[in-house]
């Protein structure tokens, strides 16, 4: 797997989630955002950090989605507030 190809990252993460394998699925979520930072599963990350009990992390993480161009309604409404 290319490293840099952050969207590969990001569908190891969707299969670890579907196991309901949540961390692992999450480490492999930041790998995609390191490899590629317009990578389009930010919103779907905040929502698993969110699941096991993270506060803190998941906003930024919605501001950088928001930051790269990703416009759907959860970044758009974490942007209007902050």
């Amino acid at each position: 797997m290319n490293a840099g190809y952050g969207q590969g990252y990001a569908l190891v993460a969707r299969q670890l989630e579907m196991h309901y394998r949540y961390e692992d699925g999450i480490t492999y979520y930041r790998k995609a955002i390191e490899a590629d930072p317009r990578c389009g599963r930010h919103t779907r990350r905040w929502d698993r950090l969110m699941r096991v009990g993270q506060e803190k992390e998941p906003l930024e993480q919605l501001e950088l989605a928001y930051d790269n161009g990703q416009r759907d309604k959860p970044t758009v409404t974490v942007a209007a507030a902050g």
